[in-house]
């Protein structure tokens, strides 16, 4: 399987889902983007060299580790559930062991989406349904915000975008939808891939 495998090749343990005790919670629980729908971002977008990524809500850090390895982009990723993060140190560090790297640019911060200050170099944001409509908002708005006051090229990578982001989206910002990538492996119709550009 290509989850397993490709978790073994990093030196990484992503698998699995976590849920939240609140089952009344605006965050979402925490479920790693498929390997297939990473691998369907690389062959449809190309990152530049001096991108910084913001990985929202990063979960155990499979995003991050994997478009760095691939890229060799600069990478940080935000989380709310410090259990999780625990984990997402622990990768980030076994990765770098098993491949025999040190200091690569990845790193990852306690922090809500709606209180995270934005770091200007940051100009890629990524998104798996990490919260509600309500919280999504506030993070748009911050990137908004960061975006006025260090203007430069902004891109948004929403895997799996529920309706009310999209809606969201196309009727209150000025993010233009750019591209639709299909995950035609993951067998459902919904599993796909938007890139928003400002």
């Amino acid at each position: 399987m290509i989850e397993i495998r490709t978790d073994r090749e990093l030196g990484i343990k992503t698998i699995g889902i976590r849920e939240w005790r609140d089952r009344n919670s605006v965050y979402n629980r925490c479920e790693p983007t498929p390997y297939v729908a990473l691998d369907a971002l690389l062959a449809n977008y190309k990152f530049n060299p001096k991108d910084h990524l913001l990985d929202v809500g990063c979960g155990r850090g499979r995003v991050g580790i994997y478009l760095y390895h691939k890229t060799k982009i600069r990478v940080t990723g935000i989380e709310i559930n410090e259990t999780t993060l625990d984990e997402a140190d622990s990768n980030l560090a076994t990765y770098e062991f098993k491949h025999s790297l040190k200091h690569t640019p990845i790193q990852w911060v306690y922090s809500s989406a709606e209180q995270y200050e934005i770091e200007p170099s940051q100009n890629v944001f990524y998104f798996f349904n990490p919260f509600s409509v309500q919280i999504f908002k506030k993070a748009i708005n911050n990137i908004l915000i960061s975006h006025k006051e260090h203007e430069r090229p902004i891109t948004l990578i929403i895997y799996y975008p529920i309706g009310e982001y999209q809606t969201y989206l196309k009727k209150s910002t000025p993010f233009k939808l750019a591209a639709h990538i299909p995950v035609p492996e993951l067998l459902d119709s919904t599993q796909y891939i938007l890139i928003y550009k400002l």
